[in-house]
């Protein structure tokens, strides 16, 4: 068995669900944050999740969010 390192976190806090926030409405993502994590999602399953343009333009928007995000924090 593995020893744990005196100061990692307990596993119920390291193991707990994430609460996922959504944020703005897209076509064909979905963007969530959660305790400094943004996660990018491609919503669009009719097509396999294809990108197309639109998708592109939307991913990179949530991007330069993100990233605007991150630096004022």
């Amino acid at each position: 068995m593995s020893k744990r390192h005196k100061q990692a976190l307990p596993e119920a806090e390291l193991y707990a669900p994430i609460e996922w926030e959504s944020l703005g409405e897209y076509e064909d993502i979905r963007y969530e944050k959660a305790d400094g994590i943004a996660k990018i999602t491609i919503n669009r399953p009719e097509v396999l999740n294809a990108f197309r343009p639109q998708t592109l333009i939307e991913v990179g928007a949530v991007m330069e969010l993100a990233a605007r995000t991150k630096k004022s924090a």
